[in-house]
């Protein structure tokens, strides 16, 4: 399980309230640190000292030359500290539009460090929505393959030639035409596979999910994640408000079609 501590980010070197430097200083420093380091400055969280106490925090844009250091510190709110033993599905409900930008992390009694929304593009995440739109996919194909030449009919025939180019290319050879089926059904992408559950009578009404407009997001985000970009385009059309309702989405969709498998009594491994 990926927790909160796998993935928050540093903070940046903490500033003392004695400090003899002038506010012009501590910003000069600030910028020349972060230069060195390959930082960028205004994405840096600091924590603000009094003789090895925490007395709040501040970023760069906070420090201003006409106040003292004390002046443009914030307090650390109670509801703005979350602990590194979280898990990273349980932050997803703290990203609502008025939430604040990052949240300090505790370990045992000390600040180590802070999250922010973009920590959640860090490979770990990347690979926990991967391998759950993976696992949905797998059980998805399972669900076709209890009628595979009827779920293959399905397809639209454009979708259905796809997928004998597909069929080719893996060098797969013609046996007995349920093996073929079973085959081809594994030669569809996602949304095919989305397809031929909407469309099968049998199966929709046992999986009001695939009725949403989350299919086709997770479709898009599927692709992104295997074959990926930047990290700020790893999630491919969901908005940190989305993200959320996605993940619960594709775990609600996976156990329908669980549900499916269990009656069916052909739950596959």
């Amino acid at each position: 399980m990926i927790k909160v501590g796998d993935i928050c980010s540093e903070l940046y070197d903490p500033v003392d309230l004695q400090d003899a430097r002038s506010t012009d200083q501590i910003c000069e420093d600030w910028a020349i640190g972060c230069l060195e380091r390959n930082l960028n400055p205004m994405d840096q969280i600091a924590l603000v000292l009094k003789d090895g106490k925490t007395e709040g925090w501040c970023s760069l844009d906070l420090i201003e030359p006409s106040k003292t250091l004390f002046e443009c510190r914030e307090p650390i709110m109670p509801d703005q500290i979350i602990s590194s033993e979280m898990p990273i599905i349980d932050t997803l409900r703290m990203w609502s539009p008025d939430a604040p930008w990052f949240y300090f992390v505790i370990r045992g009694h000390q600040i180590s460090g802070v999250l922010t929304y973009q920590d959640l593009y860090k490979l770990p995440v990347r690979l926990c929505l991967f391998s759950l739109l993976l696992n949905l996919e797998s059980v998805a194909l399972q669900v076709t393959q209890l009628s595979p030449q009827h779920s293959f009919s399905l397809l639209p025939p454009g979708r259905i030639e796809n997928a004998r180019k597909v069929y080719a290319l893996r060098g797969y050879r013609r046996e007995t035409e349920n093996e073929n089926f079973l085959k081809l059904l594994e030669c569809t992408t996602f949304i095919d596979k989305v397809t031929m559950l909407r469309r099968n009578k049998a199966f929709i009404d046992a999986v009001p999910s695939l009725a949403t407009g989350f299919p086709r997001s997770a479709e898009r985000l599927r692709n992104s994640l295997a074959h990926p970009g930047s990290e700020r385009d790893q999630f491919n059309g969901l908005s940190r408000e989305q993200l959320l309702p996605f993940v619960e989405w594709a775990e609600s969709c996976e156990q329908e079609l669980l549900s499916l498998l269990d009656t069916d009594g052909t739950t596959r491994s």
